[in-house]
């Protein structure tokens, strides 16, 4: 179920309440991307119901603009890649041998093999672990990410972009034969400006990172121990439970900003990343002006289905670090 606190038109409304992922029901199930969820929230997600789950339909806006990508570069590729690789000036005999989708066990000599949007799956255990790739072009993995050029310059989900394509290749190393995966950055609020500002600024609004992966042995390594928390504490007290961490929760550090005249605050003088660096320059002004710090809000809260049964959730909202109507 959704709420609309921001108003959000209908028109768009019913696209933001779209879900074309394909769920499953079977608890024993678990994906590539739940994986490399925090245990609290793996946890407490499995005893909220989807539809006890009540969400802001404008939270939706990110993935629903990443989806439109996907669909928009899988309908380029299923319609046209004979046409447009043309328009690239790739010749004839090079595209002839792009084969989109080829059935498992064909015969791929001289042949460049595409695959697109595919569900890959592996029993583990008693666990059936399973991942939707975005794009592999003979063996190498790629994954497409809409996203804010703050990801690209502080490399915030490289650990786990490293983890999801690990995994991915640990389900089907056949498929998947290269050593890294190539993340194709498209950034929604890239700016010429910004290559002023920042020397690991993205040069362009598309960019390709290579990350490379962990070996085989490592990646099951990582599954099979996240694997046994979930076992361990499927039943445990939230009190149990380990507290998502800072990066897991998505919340920036805190903001020192310096005010160098005390009864103007609405913009700051200067904004600082320690409150000792404030303080030395609150001191150079003659200790005339004021410092305050803005917590980091906890945005990770905010997609996570379990928010409103969670203690720590409770306890963000307490300290201001994660709006009330999160878990409402």
């Amino acid at each position: 179920m959704y709420v609309n606190t921001t108003d959000v038109s209908l028109s768009v409304a019913v696209w933001l309440s779209e879900d074309r992922y394909d769920h499953s029901n079977d608890p024993k199930e678990i994906s590539a991307t739940a994986l490399l969820k925090p245990i609290r929230q793996i946890v407490l997600g499995a005893r909220v119901e989807p539809s006890d789950g009540i969400a802001d339909v404008i939270n939706n806006f990110d993935s629903g603009m990443g989806t439109a990508v996907h669909d928009a570069i899988e309908t380029a590729w299923v319609e046209n890649y004979e046409t447009n690789m043309a328009k690239l000036g790739y010749p004839k005999r090079v595209i002839d041998k792009i084969w989109l989708n080829p059935p498992r066990g064909a015969d791929l000599t001289d042949r460049i093999p595409v695959y697109m949007e595919q569900r890959l799956k592996k029993r583990f255990g008693d666990f059936m672990i399973t991942g939707k790739f975005d794009f592999i072009m003979d063996g190498q993995l790629e994954d497409f990410k809409t996203t804010k050029t703050y990801a690209y310059t502080k490399q915030t989900n490289d650990d786990n972009y490293r983890l999801q394509g690990s995994i991915y290749r640990w389900l089907d190393p056949v498929l998947i034969t290269k050593n890294d995966i190539h993340i194709q950055y498209l950034f929604k609020d890239w700016s010429p400006a910004g290559l002023q500002r920042n020397p690991k600024y993205p040069k362009n609004k598309v960019v390709t990172k290579k990350i490379p992966l962990l070996d085989l042995a490592s990646t099951e390594a990582y599954i099979r121990t996240k694997l046994d928390q979930v076992i361990r504490l499927k039943d445990a007290n939230q009190n149990e439970l380990p507290l998502c961490t800072q990066q897991e929760l998505w919340q920036d550090a805190s903001v020192f900003k310096y005010y160098k005249n005390p009864a103007k605050t609405s913009r700051s003088t200067a904004n600082f990343d320690t409150y000792a660096e404030a303080s030395l320059r609150h001191t150079k002004d003659g200790g005339c002006g004021l410092i305050k710090e803005f917590k980091g809000k906890a945005k990770a809260c905010l997609y996570c289905r379990a928010v409103t049964i969670c203690d720590q959730a409770k306890n963000l909202v307490a300290q201001d670090l994660l709006d009330a109507t999160a878990i409402a």
